[in-house]
């Protein structure tokens, strides 16, 4: 979450909070609708507050497995198609949909991801009033089709590199249009009392004002185990964007890492292309990507350079 999410948090944290249950907003609360979008609000904003910790979280370097994956997935995919067994839209869905997916996770994978597709298929045919009729959350078939897409494009070596932050911040975007919608239609219910509370509307609007602060610069995390003669992703430049990097080796006593720029997660790095960096010293610190190889690269890889037990690399940036 940046800077000016933050502050729009804030903001809305003081209005449903703060304001509206205070004596100078006497007589806004009491009406339903307000009352309504204020917990529809602070509903929005725990989901918020839940997909921050997800995209922060301390393994936010490391990767779920891709079993993991498979059964987060099939887990979304089944509420989807219970709101599509509650509402059918064609009279072959019930019996196209009959199988839960978590019965298919341990079976044909492809199996699996054509279903898990074919469930997501049927969902714009679901009204919006029936999704709300029965509190059907709309982030939950964005983060499946985040999932569906991670899980059809990783193949190979890579199938381990699936990072939680992606998902995470899916949900933040359609989290944050939520909240923006839920706002607007609070302000329009707000300001029709202006005739009959004045001063309360006058506060409301006083209390919805974003201040904003300066942005901070906060470091990212990353960590896990390097292997020798098999490189390991330490980042994909295009799902974390760093500018600069501090790289630090945790590895036994002795062992070497090699930090290194590809096109593909699986690439060997050139001759003299590595930047080394022993146990014990002192950590690289980096400007930019430029020592590491094509600027244009998606990925940051590391390698053990010595034969033994995994090594362990720590980035920072």
């Amino acid at each position: 979450m940046d800077t000016p999410q933050t502050d729009v948090v804030t903001m809305y944290q003081l209005v449903t909070n703060q304001y509206l249950p205070s004596e100078a907003a006497a007589g806004l609360l009491v009406i339903p609708l307000v009352a309504k979008l204020r917990t529809e609000i602070l509903t929005t904003l725990g989901l918020i507050k839940a997909a921050v910790e997800a995209q922060d979280h301390p393994s936010t370097g490391l990767s779920r497995s891709r079993a993991e994956v498979k059964h987060e997935a099939a887990v979304k995919a089944d509420i989807v198609r219970q709101l599509v067994l509650l509402f059918p839209p064609s009279a072959t869905a019930e019996a196209e949909l009959k199988a839960g997916p978590l019965s298919m996770v341990n079976g044909d994978e492809a199996g699996l991801l054509a279903y898990l597709q074919r469930i997501l298929d049927y969902l714009p045919a679901i009204s919006k009033a029936d999704r709300k009729e029965v509190g059907y959350d709309d982030t939950v078939a964005v983060v499946l089709k985040t999932d569906l897409d991670q899980l059809t494009k990783t193949v190979g070596e890579v199938r381990q590199v699936i990072n939680q932050s992606r998902g995470a911040t899916a949900d933040l975007a359609v989290l944050f249009t939520t909240l923006g919608t839920q706002g607007k239609r609070l302000d329009r219910v707000v300001k029709m009392q202006t005739l009959a509370l004045p001063k309360a509307v006058e506060g409301y609007f006083k209390a919805r004002r974003v201040i904003h602060t300066a942005p901070q610069q906060r470091r990212r995390t990353l960590q896990g185990p390097a292997h020798y003669g098999t490189p390991t992703v330490v980042l994909d430049r295009r799902l974390v964007p760093l500018l600069s990097l501090t790289l630090s080796n945790r590895s036994a006593k002795g062992y070497t890492l090699g930090f290194y720029l590809a096109d593909t997660p699986t690439a060997l790095p050139v001759p003299g292309q590595e930047v080394h960096v022993v146990t014990k010293s002192k950590p690289w610190h980096l400007a930019s990507f430029d020592e590491l190889g094509p600027p244009t690269a998606r990925f940051l890889l590391v390698l053990l350079r010595e034969q033994g037990p995994d090594g362990r690399y720590y980035v920072q940036g």
